[in-house]
């Protein structure tokens, strides 16, 4: 072989590599929403203490809250009520939490309290209180 044939036959080979290392990825586990969290576990991985209603609503959390700051999660579970205007509460079998999801998020969708749901989102601290950012909703059932 010719180095010219060589040097051609090996770019073409790394070519052929890229499309593949493209779709390369982590597959494990996830601290960051992977998995769906139950508001209780949200709570604890946060430090947070329910017997002082923590994350029970946009409170100041301090130092508890700042450490789940852009922290992901996916929680299961239903509406129960809405408080505000782009603030509800959400219920799983673990507890409540008040949740911020805005209009656009429900995707034109009538979502009552019957319907189970998934959230994805993010909690932001954000001077002094934690929020539960909703991104996506999906209806389960």
């Amino acid at each position: 072989m010719t180095n010219k044939s060589v040097t051609t036959t090996a770019f073409i080979f790394s070519l052929m590599c890229v499309p593949s290392m493209a779709l390369a990825g982590f597959s494990g586990g996830s601290s960051s929403g992977g998995a769906t969290d139950t508001i209780e576990s949200f709570r604890d991985e946060c430090g947070l203490d329910n017997s002082r209603g923590g994350l029970s609503g946009l409170i100041d959390m301090g130092v508890s809250g700042a450490k789940c700051d852009d922290r992901r999660f996916v929680l299961r579970g239903s509406i129960v009520s809405q408080i505000r205007r782009n603030d509800y509460v959400f219920k799983d079998d673990s507890g409540t939490v008040t949740v911020e999801i805005t209009k656009g998020d429900f995707g034109g969708r009538d979502i009552t309290p019957d319907n189970v749901i998934k959230i994805f989102g993010e909690a932001d601290y954000d001077d002094g209180e934690l929020i539960l950012e909703v991104s996506r909703l999906e209806v389960v059932k």
